[in-house]
């Protein structure tokens, strides 16, 4: 997985990849290893998480999915609306000027 996010952040954004990067992102927010209990490896699952979180947050990142929103992208469309806020991307992906939604996860 790390490789992964690694290959990613080289390969650059594309609102294919952003789409997938939230959902591996998801996923991994949403399980656990089922393999193992050891809470090393949970901290491992978690940094990995926060690697595709922080490559979504990359400005580049997100102006490619701010385009692909404006274009009515519909896979992000509903990335967006059922995924994004799960994990604090919501409010990123407001366009400048906008109000941006606010972040479940944020407590606000």
């Amino acid at each position: 997985m790390e490789a992964h996010v690694r290959h990613l952040g080289r390969l650059g954004p594309t609102a294919e990849r952003y789409c997938d990067a939230t959902t591996v992102s998801r996923y991994l927010g949403a399980e656990t290893p089922a393999w193992s209990d050891d809470d090393g490896l949970q901290a491992r699952w978690d940094d990995v998480r926060r690697s595709y979180v922080d490559l979504l947050g990359r400005t580049e990142w997100r102006d490619v999915a701010r385009e692909g929103l404006a274009a009515g992208h519909a896979r992000l469309t509903w990335l967006v609306d059922s995924v994004a806020p799960e994990l604090g991307l919501r409010a990123s992906l407001a366009a400048e000027g906008d109000r941006p939604c606010a972040d479940p996860l944020s407590g606000a």
